[in-house]
């Protein structure tokens, strides 16, 4: 019992004993050190938590953006895109304005920088599908084939043609449709990422095809070409006539519509004292010169397509005397 007794002391005095506080542990100034990282992290927490937010939102833009961009490569890369292209066109309303657009990967290998500076180039040569080597060397283009640029001209010329034709007949459907801004400059469409004005490429092919008809594709029957329908004077302030007409014709052939500087300077046209003198008050400059070369293109549509009416009219009188003749050899028998 004792015994007990004496463990029962022993246990109240260790309870009766002080404890000692963290406080007494651990040193005031490292405590205050502990404290002051602990509100720091607290701080820096609260500061963070925007930006994590931030943070967070843009790598799931991100993701989605990639996720977008894979999936529109695996359908650029199957082969049934097209037909599901096409009849999702169909179903999505159509609105007004918006341009015909031709696929992206139709015009394979060209950017859509080259795709501007073909465009540029088509639009300086009559029957441009026939003058592919010159628009490729105005282009500057000279690497692409010879298949290639005719791939993407035949691609230009058939969709603007097919752009035009569907152009015309929503007029006729709807008169009220030609009235209105913009409406004079016709539909556009877009080859890869460049719009194109149809009206422009349409109305060059059909201005020019004259020159590309009219001028001998012979290099030495083309030195001799002059016109031959009348014109009006030019009133430039140097000698002008019918025989600079003829060779400023024949350098926009081979050169180029706007490609002045080159006409100039090719010795067998004889223009280099004759345009863009060095005085630049003096004519012909570039503004005149397309003026001049404007109204000689207009002359020569009218002067062909008399010349093809006559010739049309001469078969069918000589058709008609055939027939005649042929009757009254029927009646003789």
């Amino acid at each position: 019992v004792a015994n007990f007794a004496t463990m029962e002391e022993e246990e109240t005095e260790l309870d009766e004993r002080p404890q000692k506080d963290w406080d007494d542990i651990i040193p005031e100034e490292q405590r205050k050190k502990v404290e002051e990282e602990e509100r720091q992290k607290e701080l820096e927490e609260i500061y963070m938590l925007p930006r994590i937010r931030s943070s967070t939102k843009k790598a799931q833009t991100n993701d989605s953006e990639s996720d977008a961009e894979t999936k529109r490569r695996l359908q650029r890369s199957s082969g049934s895109e097209s037909e599901t292209d096409d009849t999702d066109d169909e179903k999505r309303p159509k609105r007004r304005g918006r341009p015909r657009s031709v696929r992206k990967d139709t015009v394979e290998g060209f950017t859509d920088a080259e795709i501007r500076r073909f465009i540029k180039a088509y639009k300086k040569f009559g029957l441009p599908l026939e003058r592919l080597e010159c628009i490729a060397r105005d282009a500057e283009l000279v690497d692409k084939s010879v298949a290639d640029l005719k791939r993407l001209g035949e691609l230009i010329h058939n969709s603007c043609v097919s752009a035009m034709q569907e152009y015309e007949e929503q007029l006729k459907e709807n008169p009220g449709e030609r009235k209105g801004p913009g409406k004079r400059r016709g539909p556009t469409i877009k080859i890869s990422g460049v719009q194109v004005n149809v009206k422009s490429i349409i109305q060059h092919e059909e201005e020019f095809e004259m020159l590309h008809k009219s001028i001998p594709a012979d290099p030495e029957e083309r030195k001799k070409y002059r016109l031959t329908c009348r014109v009006k004077a030019a009133h430039f302030d140097v000698d002008w006539g019918v025989e600079e007409d003829s060779r400023l014709l024949v350098g926009i052939y081979e050169h180029g519509y706007g490609n002045w500087e080159l006409i100039k300077t090719d010795p067998e046209l004889k223009l280099s004292d004759k345009i863009l003198p060095v005085e630049t008050d003096k004519k012909p400059q570039g503004k005149q010169l397309q003026t001049r070369v404007d109204y000689l293109l207009k002359l020569l549509k009218k002067d062909l397509e008399k010349k093809e009416n006559m010739k049309d009219g001469e078969e069918v009188r000589h058709s008609c005397l055939a027939q005649a003749f042929s009757g009254r050899g029927v009646g003789w028998l």
